[in-house]
């Protein structure tokens, strides 16, 4: 997903782009990477143009955006979210328009849940590209924890990494609230190691099952008692039942 990104702040754009998926943190990074885009080529007032898919859109109020030229040597970028909740129709006067558009041009379609099924779907998917907005998990998700860091001048060995997925599970705006918490603490250090993930990570709710009451267990029968306390702390900010934990 970095690459793509990387590729809509500097490589020509496509005409056409279908992203979907449950994940909205990689839906959100996607259509600020295109704002930024709009605004890197001046002119963002007239190049950038952001539409809501609602019950007062009209397929006219989005064709003439599609088919008005840019401004400017930059492109001229148009984005619809909520693109699941347009009609068949709607859809299909839409992708019949995109071969008139001027080649500058581009159009960001954004889908909570895309129906590949609907004929309309299937000939913007012909015309455009289709990126997919997946949950990460495994190895895909410890690459993007990893990535996130190393472009911010950080690291993160692996095991710590997955110690650190272990509290806050797999969602990727709690993700990176947290490593922004922890590249404060961290300062000018250019590694994150074991104790700062200890010391400052929260643990997400539900985690309970994923380790907290483990690593709880482990600090008691050390006789770490300030370590105990602080998971603890953890796991009831976590609103984890106290009866749940005593068990």
């Amino acid at each position: 997903m970095i690459k793509i990104k990387q590729a809509i702040l500097n490589e020509p754009l496509e005409q056409l782009y279908l992203i979907y998926g449950e994940d909205q943190y990689l839906q959100n990074d996607l259509f600020h990477a295109l704002q930024q885009r709009a605004e890197q080529g001046g002119m963002p007032d007239w190049n950038w143009i952001n539409f809501t898919a609602d019950q007062d859109l009209q397929p006219a109020d989005l064709i003439n955006e599609l088919l008005t030229p840019p401004w400017g040597a930059g492109p001229r970028i148009i984005t619809l979210q909520d693109a699941h909740q347009l009609n068949a129709d709607f859809l299909r006067k839409i992708a019949d328009q995109i071969a008139k558009m001027p080649e500058t041009n581009c159009l960001a379609m954004f889908f909570g849940r895309l129906d590949k099924r609907v004929k309309p779907v299937q000939q913007l998917l012909k015309t455009g590209v289709g990126i997919e907005c997946q949950s990460l998990k495994g190895e895909h998700l410890v690459r993007w924890v990893q990535d996130y860091l190393s472009l911010r001048q950080k690291k993160m060995a692996p095991p710590v990494v997955q110690q650190f997925l272990n509290k806050v599970g797999t969602d990727l705006n709690l993700i990176s609230n947290e490593l922004d918490k922890l590249m404060i603490l961290t300062a000018e250090k250019p590694a994150i190691t074991e104790d700062d993930v200890v010391a400052v990570t929260s643990l997400a709710p539900g985690q309970l099952e994923h380790g907290g009451i483990f690593d709880l267990v482990t600090a008691i029968a050390a006789k770490d008692l300030k370590q105990a306390l602080t998971i603890l702390v953890q796991l009831l900010d976590a609103k984890e039942p106290p009866l749940r934990i005593l068990p």
